[in-house]
């Protein structure tokens, strides 16, 4: 009878851990077909399905069922287009409390590179600049990939994980291109940075900035290293930050 008992609860659990794997599969299997879904939404499911919710997680007040709010505009119309009326519609605009144009977002679908919206993003940048004397900056997205673009201040394209939030796009909009200084034309301190070698290095950074790269890296060799030590030399990283005229320093990686 014991061995009979011990057999069942055998099968007991043989038939839980098959019950486990199929339930596990079943969820895969819907993940997949979520995702296999998603990658043929058309436009208008893009926006709804996707960036809407994007924007909402970066704290901006997303109207429901397309609709727009009033600090997220959608099918915003805009002037001065190549069209045959000279009007265009942007997918979205997000705007500041003074009424400017804080961003333009251009929308296609999550089966088509969003590479493809960078030129039509950029005309209706163009448009909103002449209609409200201030440009924005520009983003354009498939849903997946996000593509951020201040050509206000020639930075080239850049990939994001995540749109920008108001608070930051009105720092960088009405702060940072005002306010930000060149950096290779920043006096240097000397009572921080004396030796020579520190000075140099300072406008070696200061020109890598200037050159709307957003890092940089100094490599030297210690003065002194312990006999038998493997340390060679060591690289400093540095990364501009949204202060104008600053930059972060990282710890020092060993090399």
């Amino acid at each position: 009878m014991e061995a009979l008992l011990q057999e069942l609860e055998v099968a007991r659990n043989a038939a839980s851990v098959a019950e486990k794997k199929a339930g596990e599969l079943q969820s895969l299997a819907a993940e997949a077909n979520a995702a296999s879904n998603a990658l043929h939404f058309d436009e208008a499911t893009t926006r709804t399905k996707l960036i809407d919710s994007q924007l909402a997680s970066a704290g901006w007040n997303v109207a429901s069922n397309g609709a727009a709010a009033g600090e997220v505009g959608k099918e915003v119309e805009v002037a001065h287009q190549p069209t045959e009326t000279g009007i265009g519609y942007a997918d979205y605009v997000l705007w500041d409390d003074n009424g400017n144009p804080l961003a333009v977002i251009e929308a296609k679908k999550t089966s088509v590179e969003p590479e493809r919206g960078r030129q039509q993003a950029k005309l209706y940048a163009d448009g909103l600049e002449k209609m409200h004397g201030h440009r924005p900056v520009i983003f354009y997205t498939n849903g997946f990939d996000i593509w951020i673009w201040d050509d206000a201040q020639g930075y080239p394209p850049r990939k994001l994980f995540d749109f920008y939030s108001k608070d930051s796009l009105q720092r960088l909009a009405n702060y940072q291109r005002k306010e930000r200084k060149a950096l290779d034309g920043v006096a240097i301190n000397d009572t921080i940075a004396i030796a020579f070698i520190k000075l140099e290095a300072i406008k070696r950074v200061a020109e890598r900035f200037s050159g709307k790269h957003r890092r940089a890296s100094l490599s030297r060799r210690p003065a002194r290293a312990k006999r038998g030590s493997r340390l060679r030399s060591l690289t400093f990283s540095f990364e501009r930050v949204g202060l104008p005229g600053c930059c972060s320093v990282r710890s020092p990686r060993a090399a």
